[in-house]
């Protein structure tokens, strides 16, 4: 389990992307269980 944000970037093509990993998230799946 994540304590801390952190955020980090990955290119996809000419795009940057932020990632953000949060406290308390488990998925990234756009809907819940």
């Amino acid at each position: 389990m994540t304590v801390t944000r952190r955020v980090g970037t990955v290119r996809l093509g000419d795009r940057k992307v932020a990632l953000e990993d949060l406290p308390g998230t488990y998925s990234l799946e756009p809907v819940s269980p």
